[in-house]
């Protein structure tokens, strides 16, 4: 396995298990900058792995629209998986639709702002 892809492994594997901890283990009752701040956490773990996504899958210096559509339903599809999950294991954790579009939020910002930055960047 080619060190490029460990990174995005190892990204989503701290995706998984920071999505799935119980509530009371982060300790995110007692850090509560101000309303729906957990939402900024969501959008910057999404934003690094479609950043991470793109280092990893770009063919030469671009990441083509496919690349991107799969970069994007991926990690898309991990955030929704997460947040059924979080609602039906009884982790003290719920459901949140903006959750869900944070995550995309993230996703999105990346693949429109910064994928031209990013496939010049090699790991």
């Amino acid at each position: 396995m080619k060190s490029k892809y460990v990174y995005v492994s190892l990204w989503v594997i701290v995706v998984i298990v920071l999505s799935l901890m119980p509530k009371s283990s982060l300790g995110i009752e007692r850090v509560k900058l101000f309303k729906h701040s957990d939402k900024i956490v969501h959008f910057i773990m999404y934003a690094v792995l479609a950043i991470l996504s793109i280092m990893a899958f770009k063919k030469g210096k671009n990441c083509r629209a496919d690349c991107l559509a799969i970069i994007s339903i991926s990690s898309l599809s991990l955030g929704v998986i997460m947040e059924f999950l979080q609602e039906y294991l009884e982790i003290g954790r719920t459901f949140d639709t903006f959750d869900i579009l944070a995550n995309a939020a993230g996703v999105i910002f990346v693949i429109i702002f910064l994928n031209n930055k990013i496939v010049n960047y090699e790991f």
